[in-house]
């Protein structure tokens, strides 16, 4: 939940907010794939969404009318890329490499949707979203939901605002180098970050800070082969 708890958090206003746009303005949209299939990737591409997300939003664009192949789009193409994974790649690994890195995103994305749309009944996916007032009255299924969202609410709050009491960085390295690395999002992310700097000749020791974005590393080493390794990952070294 420390993960995934803020980006899910962001999905479920964000997916509020769509719900509150009136339905006509998705009218152009509704039963339209290549329509929804272009508005979804122009949203996707460049935001960073965790996949946890992106699942709120796509739910509530589906019952605005867009199609389930776009939905489908939102959860392929959403967690896969951002502006910041975009500059990185574009800047270490090239132009070349970086046109391949969209394109097969986008490729795969728009394949998918489009077998998911044409392939498998529309019916198959929105019944089961659409409640009705009197599906709501039914015993079981209110309380249930209910007692649901309260549990999800009590794990939210207590990963966004009270995992401080947890100290997940009890190590503490002596540490030769400090450096702030941008574009990590989850304990994975500083999972990969520590093991790349580690793998660079002439570490010691390496210890990754999610929390502040930062560094230490012990050892005697070069901050360009430090560099070099963190930007390898499409991360950031900003100092």
């Amino acid at each position: 939940m420390e993960d995934i708890g803020k980006w899910l958090l962001i999905g479920i206003v964000v997916a509020g907010l769509i719900a509150l746009v009136p339905d006509e303005y998705f009218a152009v949209f509704k039963g339209n794939t290549l329509a929804s299939i272009l508005l979804v990737l122009c949203l996707a591409i460049p935001m960073y969404l965790c996949a946890t997300g992106s699942i709120p939003i796509a739910v509530a664009l589906m019952l605005k009318g867009l199609t389930p192949g776009a939905a489908l789009v939102m959860l392929m193409a959403g967690p896969a890329s951002n502006i910041a994974s975009i500059l990185g790649i574009g800047r270490v690994l090239g132009r070349r490499t970086l046109v391949t890195y969209l394109s097969s995103i986008i490729t795969g994305a728009i394949a998918f949707a489009l077998i998911i749309d044409f392939c498998m009944p529309a019916e198959w996916f929105l019944p089961q979203m659409i409640v009705s007032d009197a599906c709501c009255h039914e015993g079981g299924a209110s309380w249930i939901g209910q007692v649901c969202s309260v549990v999800l609410l009590l794990l939210l709050l207590r990963a966004l605002f009270f995992h401080g009491h947890h100290d997940h960085h009890e190590e503490v390295v002596p540490a030769t180098i400090q450096i702030h690395i941008q574009g990590m999002h989850c304990h994975h992310c500083a999972a990969n970050a520590q093991r790349a700097l580690e793998s660079v000749e002439g570490v010691v020791r390496a210890v990754v800070d999610l929390d502040t974005s930062t560094a230490s590393i012990e050892g005697e080493v070069s901050i360009d082969e430090l560099k070099k390794a963190i930007e390898s990952l499409g991360y950031t070294v900003v100092d």
